[in-house]
């Protein structure tokens, strides 16, 4: 199966990402961040990230940045001073931890993009769900969701809302997609219908056939 890009009334033009320092283990992993770099390039989105050359935010970031895209980097001094990152990809910025990381991201970025990572990446996304939570920001989370990697997370947030602890709005915030371009389609769509009634599903597929793989 593939994505189905389309274009919608509103188009992202910024964008934030959320991955490792790691390659990790996975092929897939590598071969998603290149098709994601690629795309973003395509589709002349700009980025911003954690900064550095390093893992797979290194190779989406140099992918965008060498195909003359424009790119931002944050990176925390403490990590910064340990000079592990290699060169930097267009213009970089020293904040004072990860939480001011996504504090200067969130005011750029019309939304996140979230790629397989550790605990790291996944503080800066549970960052983003209690910001989302707590009526702070409002922006759709993408989860690339590669070899089913966020399935037990998606899950979670599921039964957040379930036991009511979580509101059907906010989790809204947070989609997922298998596929590159289908996920920057669902972040576009969300931002072009952010209320309730309108369903991305609905929208490219009103017959509402079975087409899904289901977690």
């Amino acid at each position: 199966m593939e994505g189905t890009s389309r274009t919608f009334p509103y188009t992202i033009k910024f964008v934030g990402l959320l991955c490792s320092h790691a390659l990790g283990r996975n092929p897939r992993f590598m071969a998603t961040a290149v098709d994601l770099g690629r795309e973003l390039v395509r589709q002349k989105i700009r980025l911003t990230y954690g900064g550095g050359n390093v893992g797979l935010q290194g190779v989406v970031a140099s992918i965008v940045y060498t195909n003359g895209g424009i790119v931002r980097g944050f990176i925390p001094g403490y990590i910064a001073t340990r000079h592990v990152y290699g060169p930097i990809y267009g213009a970089e910025y020293i904040v004072s931890s990860n939480y001011y990381k996504y504090f200067e991201m969130n005011p750029i970025v019309e939304a996140f993009i979230v790629l397989p990572g550790g605990i790291d990446n996944i503080e800066g996304l549970f960052t983003l769900i209690s910001w989302a939570s707590e009526g702070l920001h409002s922006k759709p989370n993408g989860l690339l969701n590669t070899d089913r990697y966020f399935n037990k997370l998606i899950k979670f947030l599921d039964d957040a809302v379930r036991h009511n602890f979580m509101a059907s709005s906010q989790r809204k915030l947070f989609i997922y997609s298998f596929f590159v371009d289908e996920l920057l389609d669902k972040l576009a769509f969300a931002k072009a219908f952010p209320g309730p009634g309108t369903h991305y599903d609905e929208f490219v597929n009103p017959r509402g056939l079975d087409l899904e793989l289901h977690l």
